[in-house]
């Protein structure tokens, strides 16, 4: 009896997709994006010319200074290396979620009794962001010099979380998760580790999807709050209803995209791995015109704002962001843009009947979050609008803070690396921990 035949091709399909499907859709991605929106004849004059000021040197000399893993660079030194380099002392701590994802915590250790401080990273993005900038603009080395006792959040799926009791990233099975299980999984296995460690409540301060998964955490987990004094939202993101960035493209298709991406078993975005890492380095440093169309890109997805960001760190970025995202996030989020709700994930009627008992997703209710939070945001982000952040902060019962960050120019990712961070953010910042020390 002859095999089928298309089930084997099926079979190999899959496999191949689930190997290098990552990969050839995140490249897609970037061809896409730069293609539309990457030349630079589409920047605002004022942008052009401060192009024409961008050094020569190729981004690859500095990638190539000291090894590391992938692109062997400094670029792809650990956090807890590029701590330890900066003069502090580092260490590494892992959890494992109730649901079976063993989790990596990194930490600036303060003094006995000194008041600890967890940094969440948004999406794609990892502990590293927190120090990325250097001593005297990383937030993370700011409040360590402040003697706040320092925690780095890893979310299931980046670089530095990606181990499961029973999975491994190759499966789908793995990956079949958004941020909602990061607030009612990983946000609680990790406070109450590093509540446990310290014998001591926490301020909390979270980026971007950090806010999200904080938020998720306050509704559907109150007794780990208790462990949090305060909540600092940096670009907080729920409500997506006026969301602008051309990265909203395909929302409109979450749907198609799920059910090939579920088809091909291909369940991430983003991760790194030697085949990424030698496209990012073609991409965006193989030459001057690359480096600025890359620097092009991240402004058009992100706010235009080239002043405050650094091209000395571009390589660092580029090795260390994205670190790795689930695609069901990303269509989490695309769901919240299409349906204007703050909600449960969808998974279709037939199942959400078994979750939730409902055709439809329940959305969150932001009235129930009883953390005082204080919120910063910015009207240059392409991310998360005004009127989104104030329809959800408008429903805290406990508001803290409000504050527009000055610079009308500053964007989504300024919040972590910006030049002028520290004058325009993190000095308003420390001024409003001190009541939670």
């Amino acid at each position: 009896m002859l095999p089928n035949t298309s089930a084997v091709v099926t079979q190999k399909s899959s496999y191949y997709y689930r190997i290098m499907g990552g990969n050839l859709v995140t490249i897609l991605f970037y061809f896409l994006i730069s293609t539309s929106i990457g030349d630079s004849s589409f920047a605002p004059a004022k942008i052009k010319q401060k192009e024409k000021n961008l050094s020569k040197t190729n981004c690859l000399d500095v990638l190539r200074m000291t090894p590391g893993s992938h692109l062997k660079a400094a670029a792809r030194l650990t956090t807890i290396k590029f701590i330890e380099n900066n003069g502090y002392p580092a260490e590494e701590h892992q959890v494992l979620t109730e649901d079976g994802y063993y989790l990596t915590m990194h930490r600036i250790p303060g003094k006995p009794g000194s008041t600890p401080v967890f940094l969440q990273h948004g999406i794609a993005c990892s502990s590293f962001d927190w120090v990325l900038s250097g001593k005297t603009k990383a937030l993370a080395f700011i409040l360590s010099d402040q003697g706040y006792d320092v925690w780095l959040g890893n979310a299931r799926g980046n670089i530095y979380s990606q181990r499961h009791v029973k999975y491994s990233t190759s499966e789908y099975k793995y990956w079949n998760f958004d941020w909602h299980e990061m607030g009612v999984y990983d946000l609680p296995a990790a406070l109450t580790y590093v509540n446990n460690k310290t014998e001591k409540q926490m301020i909390y301060i979270g980026h971007s999807m950090g806010t999200t998964m904080f938020f998720v955490m306050a509704m559907e987990k109150p007794d780990v709050t208790q462990k949090v004094k305060a909540m600092f939202a940096l670009s907080p993101v729920a409500y997506m209803s006026n969301f602008k960035s051309p990265l909203r493209m395909p929302a409109k298709f979450t749907k198609e995209l799920e059910k090939f991406m579920k088809s091909v078993q291909l369940g991430n975005l983003f991760s790194r791995n030697p085949v990424f890492d030698s496209f990012i380095k073609y991409f965006c440093c193989s030459s001057s015109i690359h480096q600025k169309g890359c620097m092009n890109i991240i402004f058009s997805l992100f706010g235009f704002n080239p002043a405050q960001l650094n091209k000395d760190l571009l390589p660092l970025i580029l090795t260390h962001v994205p670190a790795g995202v689930s695609l069901r996030s990303i269509f989490h989020y695309y769901q919240a843009m299409n349906s204007k709700k703050f909600a449960r994930y969808d998974h279709g009627v037939e199942e959400n009947w078994k979750l939730y008992n409902s055709s439809e997703p329940p959305e969150y209710n932001v009235s129930k979050i009883q953390t005082p939070i204080g919120i910063f945001w910015s009207e240059n982000d392409l991310i998360t609008d005004r009127d989104d952040i104030l329809r959800f902060y408008n429903q805290l019962p406990h508001k803290m803070l409000d504050y527009k960050v000055k610079d009308p120019k500053f964007n989504h990712i300024d919040f972590t690396w910006a030049n002028d961070v520290v004058d325009l953010v993190y000095s308003k910042l420390l001024n409003a921990m001190e009541k939670y020390r």
